[in-house]
């Protein structure tokens, strides 16, 4: 980032000896006077126009990151620990208020008297005095996240849709101009399309098969690094503290400033995001891990679904369960041992009867809210085959 700026400035003074120069060529020179004034005007309007556009956000800067386009409307997606100040810093106000009114709630519930109106208005005086003011005065944010798409110079606003701290990823939405009202065709789309990156399955991946890792690592945008598989199934601890299974190790160089950027097939598909390093000395060493798209992909379209149905209440999205089903191979072998009498006519096969079992269920979820019981795995090595779906409707 340092060298980022650096350059920046140095750009800019670049820009204006440039201009100094051809004043001092007027002055030098009257028989070219009206000729050089215009020229200069011409130059001073680009560079001016050009400065505009490569100018900061106003403000400390809280980090910086990678990230990628998952949808035309522009949603990015990126690690949480990229935006986590940010968010937190948004969030911490919201977070006091709420203990601020559950603290003042319970304290005048202690108060048993026929007339609580004198209470209340202590009680609303006491929150008033106590309670922090949402936002700025302009009614913005405390902080914003900004993206550069494709090396652009301008800075784009963004928005923090949703963050899941367990898979350490944040989905956020580029604030983007709607298309004029007077447009009857445009029905309130967004006038701007981005390009998203396609998904692969992390699934699929062998050791040994090329990786391509793209990102802004110390600042210097639309780095592009390659190298293999190095190992599958490995586990990272998110910054949730949750446990996140099947990430991908790869040797394909990562560095601070890589976080949240795709890692790609050599097809140029999405495989995982790029997440962690192991190392003494800060940089790459060759050991990097990535969350796999197979979760990601999950996660981040149902932040999506919630969020257009939040803004387009009419809009219909994609039911979901929230539970994961066994895969075929461990739905086949549960059944051989645990119902031997429903398996197909090859012993490998699981009868129709079956149904599928529930590997997983998500917490807050439909599945939940109707009571499905997952595989549970005891500490002796015993299963609990749990619930099992053999009829939707």
């Amino acid at each position: 980032g340092q060298k980022a700026r650096r350059r920046g400035r140095f750009g800019g003074g670049y820009q204006r000896r440039k201009k100094n120069d051809a004043n001092d060529k007027h002055n030098h020179d009257e028989s070219n006077d009206n000729r050089s004034k215009d020229q200069n005007n011409n130059n001073n309007s680009s560079n001016k126009e050009k400065r505009r556009r490569d100018v900061k956000p106003e403000g400390t800067s809280l980090g910086s990151g990678s990230g990628f386009i998952v949808s035309e409307d522009g949603y990015v997606v990126t690690n949480f620990h990229v935006i986590e100040r940010s968010y937190q810093l948004n969030t911490v106000v919201d977070r006091y208020n709420e203990q601020i009114d559950q603290l003042v709630g319970n304290v005048t519930k202690s108060f048993a008297v026929d007339d609580n109106s004198l209470i209340n208005q202590l009680a609303n005086r006491t929150k008033d005095r106590l309670k922090v003011r949402e936002g700025m005065p302009d009614d913005k944010p405390r902080s914003t996240v900004y993206v550069r798409i494709n090396s652009s110079s301008m800075y784009r606003e963004c928005r923090v849709v949703d963050v899941r701290p367990d898979l350490d990823l944040a989905v956020l939405k580029v604030v983007v101009a709607t298309a004029s009202s007077s447009d009857s065709s445009s029905n309130g789309e967004t006038a701007e399309t981005f390009s998203p990156v396609q998904y692969g399955s992390s699934s699929k991946l062998l050791v040994g098969q090329k990786l391509i890792a793209i990102g802004n690592p110390f600042g210097l945008d639309q780095t592009v690094t390659s190298g293999v598989v190095s190992a599958m199934n490995r586990e990272m601890t998110s910054i949730g503290g949750a446990k996140i299974q099947n990430c991908i190790q790869t040797d394909a160089a990562i560095n601070p400033g890589n976080s949240g950027g795709p890692l790609l097939d050599s097809k140029g598909r999405l495989v995982g995001v790029n997440t962690a390093i192991i190392t003494t000395s800060g940089s790459n060493a060759g050991i990097g891990f990535a969350i796999p798209v197979d979760k990601v992909k999950v996660a981040v379209e149902e932040i999506i679904s919630k969020d257009r149905l939040i803004k387009n209440p009419g809009r219909a999205v994609p039911g979901w369960l929230g539970a994961d089903l066994a895969g075929p191979d461990l739905a086949a072998t549960l059944t051989k041992k645990y119902l031997p009498n429903m398996t197909g006519d090859d012993a490998d096969d699981v009868g129709d009867d079956v149904g599928v079992f529930i590997s997983k269920v998500k917490e807050d979820s439909p599945a939940s809210s109707a009571g499905l019981k997952p595989l549970v795995l005891s500490d002796t090595g015993s299963m609990a085959l749990g619930d099992r779906i053999v009829a939707v409707g």
